[in-house]
């Protein structure tokens, strides 16, 4: 994290959004699968 705490900060924040926003629809992907 060579950018200072703001751009590391912001590239947490970035990854979270898009964990948070891919875990439904991998969750309704794997249900889907199994079934």
């Amino acid at each position: 994290l060579l950018f200072g705490p703001v751009a590391s900060f912001l590239f947490i924040l970035g990854n979270a959004v898009v964990i948070i926003g891919l875990f439904p629809a991998h969750l309704v992907w794997t249900v889907n699968a199994v079934l």
